[in-house]
């Protein structure tokens, strides 16, 4: 099985466990004893599938790659089993961050809703807006609803999808279903709206989340030629080697993923009807993506620790000649004026930070695994990296919201 698959997999479940011990370790659930109660229990599921995964981990080259695909199936499929009990641990969730997610996507691309958003036990959660489900069950039993359903939408999100930035876009395909515009694909609509981060977000779940009887690539596919339109190419050479993995950028990385996963799995490559640019043609456009020279500085800059909530523009070839001919400073207040920062869009923030996690992420979690003598070792060395990753991200967004609000103040009459 190729090498780049195993890691990205395993990486990807071994953030979900990390997320779910941050949250089974926090002040509010050890303060409660039903709630430490619940945490134990889950804690000893933790270490369960921990003990499994380190297993799947250590697998010497074969020639059945689908032997080592297996084991990492049963342990999405436990963490999916966990997750569904963290509801019981009785502590109040933050939907803070994601409410501030969704008021700048409506900035940012403008027609979307801004629905009100509910924590749920199930990673299905995200597939329904809340009253389309309830109104589903209802007809089930023969009670129709009628036309109760109208006002505020509602959608329910996964727990650790709350906690993770880089799984936000993932909201994305629900917004321009509720939206209502029914002659688009909701799914290349969304990547058209927030950039490769969509395919990225939907194709790393896929991987941990689709059974192992199940292709990933005939869903995927139909996304891929779309993101591949938006992909973020930095300019230049970030110095991180020849590392194929590092060097890589998200949608082929994950494109090369999928069908790597499904052969090994014995699938045969669907039909190209869907990967054409032209089968699903959308007219939404999102906010601007970074130009490369622009990628390049935020990834920069993220790599350094500094959140990437602004874009730097570049200074125009003239500026020393204009800057010398500068004599009072009302001139020089006119020449540094148009040279403002701009606050970075959120395709741009979470399109950087995915490429951050396949360059960087990635490639830790890989030396992590090889440097420590079990996953439990691992896991402790990476957890540090996983959680400033999410805060420089969740900073990002939240500066940018703010120095956009404080933009538009400026600019109005």
């Amino acid at each position: 099985m190729p090498r780049d698959l195993l890691t990205v997999t395993l990486c990807e479940l071994a953030e979900q466990i990390l997320a779910m011990r941050e949250v089974l370790t926090e002040p509010a659930v050890a303060t409660k004893p039903h709630a430490r109660a619940v945490a134990t229990l889950l804690g000893r599921g933790l270490d369960a599938v921990e003990g499994h995964l380190q297993r799947a981990a250590i697998v010497p080259d074969s020639d059945d790659p689908a032997a080592a695909l297996r084991p990492l199936d049963a342990c999405g499929r436990a963490l999916r089993g966990l997750h569904r009990r963290l509801g019981l641990l009785d502590k109040r969730w933050d939907t803070a961050p994601i409410d501030i997610f969704l008021r700048q996507l409506r900035e940012d691309a403008g027609g979307l809703p801004h629905p009100a958003v509910v924590l749920s036990d199930s990673f299905d959660a995200l597939d329904d807006d809340v009253a389309g489900a309830l109104r589903h069950d209802l007809d089930a039993t023969g009670i129709a609803a009628g036309a109760a359903w109208h006002g505020q939408a509602v959608i329910a999100v996964p727990r650790l999808v709350a906690t993770n930035p880089l799984a936000w876009p993932l909201l994305l395909p629900a917004l321009v279903r509720l939206r209502g515009d029914t002659a688009q694909d909701p799914a290349a609509a969304a990547v058209c709206l927030g950039g490769p981060a969509v395919f990225a977000a939907q194709a790393a779940q896929a991987l941990i989340m689709t059974p192992a009887g199940t292709p990933v690539w005939p869903a995927l596919s139909r996304l891929a030629a779309t993101a591949q339109r938006y992909a973020i190419h930095p300019a230049g050479d970030q110095g991180i080697g020849d590392d194929a993995l590092a060097a890589s950028e998200p949608v082929s990385l994950f494109v090369h993923l999928a069908l790597s996963r499904d052969s090994a799995l014995g699938f045969e490559r669907a039909p190209h009807a869907h990967e054409g640019a032209d089968a699903h043609p959308v007219s939404s456009a999102g906010a601007p993506l970074p130009s490369p020279s622009e990628a390049a500085a935020l990834l920069a800059k993220l790599a350094a620790g500094v959140p990437i909530n602004a874009v730097d523009p570049p200074l125009p070839p003239d500026f020393v000649q204009r800057l010398d001919a500068v004599d009072d400073p009302a001139g020089l207040y006119d020449l540094l004026e148009p040279l403002g920062e701009r606050p970075a869009t959120l395709p741009a923030i979470l399109g950087v930070g995915w490429l951050y996690k396949v360059r960087y992420s990635y490639p830790y979690f890989r030396e992590a695994l090889r440097s420590g003598p079990t996953l439990r070792a691992a896991l402790d060395a990476y957890r540090p990296h996983m959680i400033e990753r999410t805060e420089l991200l969740l900073q990002s967004i939240e500066a940018a919201h703010v120095q956009g609000i404080f933009l538009r103040g400026r600019l109005e009459p």
